[in-house]
């Protein structure tokens, strides 16, 4: 819930929980993700980025990406073209800096982002470039990131740092996943908190290695990566992202594949033939038209990564598109498809692929 703090002058709106989820503090998170340094989608001002969530059209970083999504709403207008539109007609926006958001969008839709971006993007709180890059180098690849958190949210709750301490490790900053208005400048070293008990945040040797053995990631940081993990609405946020570009793999450090005996371990080979003999293995997959059924697209984008490998399920076609699934009313994506000779089959192709999967 939202409450005034203080009396008369300086009354500061404060929200208990993340600030992607807190109407006044909601710019700075997305300012947050689009920032150079996370997305780069260029040409959002905090003022026009305030605009933009005060017309509730961009809630979360993904929203941003339905600019692109060129599915027919049965008006003849796309999803994208719609909001487009809506964004034409905002306060401090127009034509050209809506077509020019589009095309930066576009661009980051095409070319993705790497792993250590996509973690800063996300706004953890103390999780700022640098420790995004240790992170992303100590999990490789965004699956194995989800992973480390789908196991975080199980675990046991961190222990709290006693609050003084707490308190002389903040100062302002953005970041999305604050419970407060304050943030780390992620500059806290292990050796300022006397802190004995540490929260495993697993690398995935499935031996009880994990994350507290990188350098540079000391307990404030494991305790708010924890955080982020058990909180059901930032990863729903994070993985509908990650549905939206490409997150290139970053190469692992060894660190992480050794494990406490200094026995290296490596992925058992049938994972990795397993994954290798799935249909859409890495591939980005794009839905267009009405899937059979009562199939939501959702469901169908689920099916695709869960069940048939796929990398991504973005919204739009590019050029990097492994397979396009056309069904009924499939249209300008459809069409895309085909100029650029990306692979396509029809929804009843689709499920005919999941069911056997299934059956499996």
């Amino acid at each position: 819930g939202m409450q005034g703090q203080g009396q008369g002058q300086g009354q500061v709106l404060r929200c208990g929980g993340p600030q992607l989820f807190c109407p006044p503090r909601k710019v700075g998170a997305l300012a947050h993700a689009f920032s150079r340094t996370g997305l780069d989608v260029t040409g959002l001002s905090e003022a026009r980025l305030q605009h933009l969530a005060n017309a509730t059209l961009v809630a979360t970083p993904a929203d941003m990406f339905e600019i692109l999504d060129n599915d027919d709403e049965g008006n003849g207008k796309g999803k994208g073209e719609l909001l487009l539109q809506n964004i034409t007609d905002l306060p401090g926006w127009g034509p050209k800096s809506a077509a020019n958001l589009r095309s930066s969008v576009e661009r980051v839709a095409e070319n993705g982002v790497p792993l250590s971006r996509f973690i800063y993007s996300l706004g953890i709180r103390h999780i700022g470039t640098h420790s995004s890059n240790l992170i992303a180098s100590a999990y490789g690849s965004l699956s194995d990131f989800f992973l480390a958190l789908d196991y975080s949210a199980t675990s046991p709750l961190p222990p709290s740092l006693p609050t003084e301490e707490r308190a002389s490790t903040e100062d302002s900053g953005s970041n999305l996943n604050s419970n407060s208005d304050t943030n780390s400048n992620s500059l806290v070293s292990d050796e300022d908190l006397d802190m004995e008990v540490f929260v495993p945040f697993p690398t995935l040797t499935g031996n009880g290695h994990d994350i507290e053995g990188v350098k540079g990631i000391g307990p404030v940081a494991i305790e708010s990566l924890v955080a982020f993990a058990q909180n059901k609405a930032l990863i729903a946020a994070a993985k509908a992202l990650a549905q939206t570009l490409p997150v290139h793999d970053t190469k692992k450090l060894n660190h992480s594949q050794v494990d406490l005996n200094g026995n290296n371990v490596t992925e058992s080979d049938a994972t990795l033939l397993n994954q290798a003999s799935l249909p859409f293995s890495g591939k980005s997959v794009v839905f267009t038209g009405s899937l059979p059924g009562k199939l939501s697209r959702t469901e169908a984008q689920s099916y695709a990564v869960d069940l048939l490998g796929a990398k991504a399920t973005p919204s739009s076609v590019s050029k990097a598109t492994g397979v396009v699934v056309i069904g009924e009313k499939g249209g300008k994506k459809a069409d895309k498809a085909r100029d650029l000779g990306v692979r396509t089959m029809t929804a009843d192709e689709f499920l005919v692929m999941v069911k056997k999967r299934q059956d499996e």
